[in-house]
């Protein structure tokens, strides 16, 4: 008896499994445009997170290209600038002081260190090769990619 009470505990659930997906997706329906993309984008950042957890680069650089590209799709300025600058890391004439001594950012209160390499990838060649691209498919994008493909050349 508690196999069967079990079995058809589990054929309820298969059955109303239908109906929560689509209770679940007539509540996204009903999300504003802004809503909407705030949780796509916040998907793609978890599933980027995730990739890093697991250590699997593959993944990170799919996720990373999906991020470029629905940053470029809602011209996203400030994340744009945020995740470039993050891939670039650090520039020589923008870190040394006066006196041409490198500044470490590590050196700034609660700031870390810039790695230049995440899961084997060096990260100013994911900036090139995956996020660029990426970002131009939007053509109002194009003085921020100039811009940092220049910076990507020094």
């Amino acid at each position: 008896q508690p196999l069967s009470s079990l079995q058809q505990q589990q054929r309820r659930q298969r059955q109303s499994a239908p109906a929560a997906a689509a209770a679940a997706a007539l509540n996204l329906a009903a999300l504003s445009p802004k809503g909407q993309y705030e949780l796509t984008l916040a998907h793609i950042e978890h599933q980027m997170a995730s990739a890093l957890a697991l250590q699997s680069a593959t993944e990170y650089r799919h996720w990373l290209k999906l991020y470029a590209l629905n940053l470029s799709q809602q011209q996203a300025v400030r994340k744009v600038r945020e995740l470039c600058d993050e891939l670039l890391g650090p520039l020589v004439a923008q870190d040394a002081d006066v006196h041409g001594a490198e500044i470490s950012s590590a050196s700034r209160p609660g700031a870390t260190a810039w790695q230049p390499q995440l899961l084997g990838f060096n990260k100013r060649q994911l900036l090139r090769e995956t996020v660029l691209p990426a970002l131009a498919t939007n053509r109002a994008l194009q003085l921020i990619l100039a811009e940092y493909l220049e910076m990507l050349e020094t």
